[in-house]
């Protein structure tokens, strides 16, 4: 005979204890069929009431012959269960024992919590870190917009300057180019009335070339001729 059953030991040394106080200390009295039921055993599993009742017999024997309990156990039912003074100790030491256990799962849930909170700290910290991230690059991006669309007023202010610019040099150029062909065409026109100067002069510059030679050719023919009749007046007379 084997008992292992911790919990089944404490639930049934509480459940003797609450049924001396519920019946003011009246005898425990259960058949077998009843006391796993009474005990708080699940009787629907395998084996049912008979397989809970065996489990049951040998814990109560068990607690008996250590004296935890008081009373008769027989093979079929018990009879006047009590709780002695080692089965309180017991149950007082499981109870501390659970005390300890749920005291250490609460500082555990503490622990828990605390570190939650914490997490919840750090993570309202950084949304608000975050958001005052976002109100500045906001501004930045208001500044930003701002400055371009001060640039971009001075680019179309720029544009149209240069637009007008061009527009002046445009209308510059059309007025040089009439301004170099009106000076051309007169240059033309000009050397045209030059090269007709010169050709005239130069015909007339032939012309007197022409009259002088002529002119010269008879002086120097009359100078021979009247050489010659010098000559032969001398020749004439110096015979005579």
């Amino acid at each position: 005979m084997t008992h292992l059953d911790r919990d089944l030991e404490l639930r049934v040394l509480q459940r003797v204890l609450d049924w001396d106080a519920e019946k003011d200390r009246a005898p425990l009295n259960l058949n077998w069929d009843r006391a796993p039921e009474f005990f708080g055993m699940a009787t629907t599993g395998s084996g049912g009431v008979a397989g809970c009742w065996d489990r049951l017999y040998d814990a109560l024997v068990d607690m008996e012959l250590r004296g935890l309990l008081t009373g008769s156990v027989f093979i079929n039912r018990v009879e006047d269960l009590k709780v002695d003074y080692r089965g309180a100790e017991v149950l007082r030491a499981g109870e501390i024992a659970a005390l300890a256990a749920e005291k250490t799962r609460l500082e555990a849930e503490r622990d828990i919590l605390n570190a939650a909170q914490k997490a919840a700290r750090a993570d309202r910290d950084a949304v608000a870190r975050g958001r005052q991230d976002v109100d500045r690059t906001e501004l930045a991006l208001q500044d930003i917009k701002t400055r371009l669309r001060s640039e971009r007023d001075t680019l179309d202010a720029d544009r149209a300057a240069l637009d007008a610019a061009q527009a002046e040099l445009s209308e510059r150029r059309d007025a040089l180019q009439a301004d170099k062909k009106a000076a051309d065409q007169k240059i033309a026109e000009e050397r045209a009335a030059l090269d007709a100067a010169l050709t005239a002069r130069r015909k007339a510059a032939d012309a007197e070339q022409a009259s002088a030679t002529q002119i010269r050719a008879a002086g120097i023919l009359a100078l021979l001729i009247g050489a010659m009749a010098a000559l032969f007046a001398v020749t004439h007379t110096g015979v005579v």
